[in-house]
């Protein structure tokens, strides 16, 4: 009996413990999966701006919603953590209760950090029951900018004359930016920039315009034109700077050279005929040239030729002419002597 009495006592007493371990590791599993159907859950995250450049301030909106379909669920705490992302925002406490389907903006102010790269802050809620909610997401950081470059310079640069540059301006960033403008400035005053600003506005991401610039040298010379680029990315706002340095040379100009001159007596005007020939030497073309005698004593111009109409040379090209001039003076043999002008319209 003494046998029998053990062997039933330990069959009992196996029963009885499996019977504990299986009650708590189902209560265990109880206790999980309430934790798991917490009604609260993070439904949207917004970020401003959507990529924060090296030390930017930004914003951090999440939206909290109550998903049961009935119920207030008690919001006891909102607490928003990072390691290498800089919270400046304090935690909200007491936030209150939200019925079943309503929703609740939480926003944070951040400081993103000095390198490159995607960082995961982690939210944390606490219910007034006790139970805790944890939301991670990607905060991303990237320091490429908005670029400012030469498009077209002119080959040439002539002083006291406008030449037009245009200048490109380039987002490169993967988000869009915005207030977008450039300011001119010439160093010493040795020129003028029309315009001295240009705004832009917005630019979407890999986008790119051209603005144009009217650039005019006072003088001949070395000239540096500083170009400063502002945009804002959010709040931030971010400056760049780009030199350009222009030669200018001397105006080009026509330069007129009288030769071959030869004057004879012309019994049938009762004039003396005077030919020869005009070229333009000069690096520019000229246009309306018009010969003619000067004015002086004992003469005057006379027709059919009292002035030559040339019209236009360009560099290297020459023209004859021929002018008429009558001399009133009989007290020597030779003629006074006759300036020769030459004209210059629309130059």
């Amino acid at each position: 009996m003494s046998v029998k009495f053990a062997f039933l006592f330990a069959f009992l007493f196996v029963a009885v413990f499996s019977s504990a371990l299986v009650g708590g590791q189902q209560a265990a599993v109880a206790g999980a999966e309430r934790s798991e159907r917490i009604p609260i859950s993070v439904s949207a995250c917004d970020m401003r701006p959507a990529v924060f450049m090296p030390h930017d301030v930004g914003t951090v909106t999440v939206t909290l919603k109550n998903g049961a379909a009935e119920g207030n669920v008690r919001i006891k705490s909102a607490h928003l953590l990072g390691r290498e992302v800089e919270v400046l925002s304090k935690p909200y406490y007491n936030i209150g209760s939200l019925a079943p389907g309503e929703s609740l903006n939480l926003t944070f102010t951040v400081r993103a950090p000095f390198s490159d790269g995607i960082y995961y802050p982690k939210l944390i809620i606490e219910t007034g029951s006790g139970e805790t909610v944890r939301y991670s997401f990607p905060l991303r950081v990237d320091s490429s900018g908005v670029s400012v470059s030469v498009a077209s310079i002119p080959e040439e640069v002539i002083s006291g004359e406008r030449a037009l540059l245009k200048i490109a301006v380039g987002n490169a960033r993967p988000n869009e930016v915005a207030g977008v403008k450039i300011r001119a400035e010439v160093a010493n005053g040795s020129g003028e920039v029309v315009p001295s600003e240009i705004f832009i506005g917005s630019l979407s991401p890999d986008e790119k315009k051209i603005v144009a610039l009217n650039f005019t040298p006072h003088a001949e010379g070395m000239h540096t034109l500083s170009l400063f680029l502002s945009f804002k990315n959010g709040v931030n706002a971010h400056t760049s700077e780009l030199s350009v340095h222009l030669v200018s040379a001397a105006k080009k100009r026509p330069e007129l050279v009288i030769s071959g001159i030869e004057c004879e007596f012309d019994a049938e005007i009762n004039a003396y005929k005077i030919t020869g020939d005009i070229s333009n030497a000069g690096l520019s073309a000229a246009k309306g040239v018009v010969m003619r005698i000067g004015e002086g004593d004992g003469f005057s111009a006379a027709y059919p030729y009292p002035s030559y109409f040339v019209g236009s040379l360009n560099p290297d090209d020459f023209s004859s002419f021929e002018l008429d001039v009558r001399i009133f003076s009989n007290t020597s043999s030779n003629a006074p002597p006759m300036p020769l002008q030459s004209i210059l319209h629309n130059r």
